[in-house]
């Protein structure tokens, strides 16, 4: 079986931050051990050791905009280790900051890899699970599912397009939460319709009760305007007012209530 151009792609990527993150290695390498005189190249190897797989394994967890903040807190935390421990140990720390973003470069390239071999969900509307080719009769069966669904006795309504995915929870009684995006993969382009207040409502979810603020329910007609909107957009809809940020990750209820 041949790869697909994609895959194929993502290898030559990889491939490419390997050698650029394994190049960097030896340079930071050599420029710390000559700078000591020639000593400590074992403490320095394990430091700059430590640094690349701390990098590699938080890049493989964090994403979008959170990025910075995982690498500088990374730092910090990996130094306040060294610093229990003695000379030459704590010296190396600075060590520490290419080591990470080489480990950012080897994480990103285990990501790309394993992203790219997983295998590609058929090009075609997906209206809770069932498939349709055709987007008008998928319209018309997203919208009239809608109009009576209960989360809390079906789990979470959901429409889904390649990468593109639209979900809501709750009833038409109470309003829903609805999520939307158009790449599943990536954290960082969910979108929630309405935004966050202070006045908090119970909701039923297939899991049990569970409780979101108003603002972030929507009626039947607001949300039957965005899923119409996802169907135009394969994504939110811009005319809509749509909140980001730690409050959509907050509210996926949708996350558990498959």
């Amino acid at each position: 079986m041949t790869s697909s151009p994609g895959f194929k792609s993502a290898v030559h990527e990889a491939l490419a931050l390997l050698g650029l993150a394994l190049i960097c290695g030896l340079l930071v390498s050599w420029a710390v051990y000559s700078g000591l005189d020639h000593s400590y190249g074992f403490e320095i190897i394990s430091v700059l050791t430590i640094g690349i797989l701390g990098g590699a394994l938080l890049r493989g967890f964090a994403q979008g905009n959170r990025l910075t903040i995982v690498f500088y807190s990374l730092v910090a935390a990996e130094a306040v280790l060294l610093y229990q421990c003695p000379q030459p140990w704590f010296g190396l720390w600075p060590v520490l900051i290419p080591g990470n973003a080489m480990g950012f470069m080897v994480g990103r390239a285990a990501r790309l890899v394993v992203l790219a071999s997983k295998p590609k969900p058929r090009d075609v509307w997906a209206v809770n699970g069932i498939e349709d080719p055709r987007s008008d009769s998928a319209k018309a069966k997203a919208m009239d599912a809608l109009s009576s669904w209960d989360a809390g006795e079906s789990g979470t309504f959901r429409v889904q397009r390649d990468d593109a995915e639209f979900t809501a929870v709750g009833n038409p009684e109470t309003g829903f939460i609805v999520h939307c995006t158009p790449d599943r993969q990536d954290e960082g382009k969910w979108r929630m319709l309405g935004a966050d207040d202070a006045d908090v409502v119970e909701i039923r979810l297939l899991s049990g009760p569970a409780y979101a603020p108003r603002g972030v329910l929507t009626d039947l007609a607001a949300t039957s305007k965005a899923l119409l909107g996802f169907f135009h957009h394969r994504g939110p809809d811009p005319e809509l007012s749509w909140s980001e940020g730690e409050d959509v990750r907050t509210y996926r209820f949708g996350q558990m209530s498959r």
